[in-house]
């Protein structure tokens, strides 16, 4: 350990404890998702699109608190850089996702608002639900990358 790492606070503790409950509730709203769209639509679609609606509305703030939480300049991906700076394509890919999950939800939603059928709707949630499972793999593999600490147990 070089004496730069000696003087640096361990706050690996604090980080897995965040990144953990982050993930717990994006897993959360991924499940009540699957859920949604699992159910059957035909003979009752108005209300299988109201519940996927719904669905998808909460799990906009979730998506949007992981990653302003996760984006600050305190935040977990600084951290990371900070503390792993050979990380640093891994964490831009990880920014990257947060991008593309924002224009992914917005496109799951968008077919709500016409007269798209189930499976549209259906199809734009299951790349959503995709997206977030990799971007969770690559987030617990960050974590483990830099911290030897595996933050997918029990979630």
């Amino acid at each position: 350990m070089s004496s730069q790492d000696e003087d640096r606070p361990d706050h690996s503790g604090e980080i897995v404890r965040g990144a953990r409950h982050r993930r717990q509730r994006l897993r959360a709203s991924m499940d009540a998702l699957e859920a949604a769209i699992a159910a059957a639509a035909p003979g009752r679609e108005g209300d299988w699109r109201q519940r996927v609606g719904m669905v998808l509305a909460d799990m906009a703030p979730v998506l949007d608190e992981h990653i302003a939480e996760t984006e600050a300049p305190d935040g977990l991906l600084e951290r990371v850089l900070a503390d792993a700076p050979r990380l640093a394509h891994a964490v831009e890919v990880l920014r990257d996702d947060h991008a593309r999950l924002r224009e992914m939800l917005a496109a799951a939603r968008a077919p709500l608002g016409g007269d798209a059928g189930a499976e549209e709707v259906r199809s734009a949630a299951v790349d959503l639900l995709g997206l977030l499972v990799r971007h969770r793999h690559r987030g617990a593999d960050v974590l483990y990358e830099a911290y030897s600490v595996d933050v997918g147990t029990g979630d």
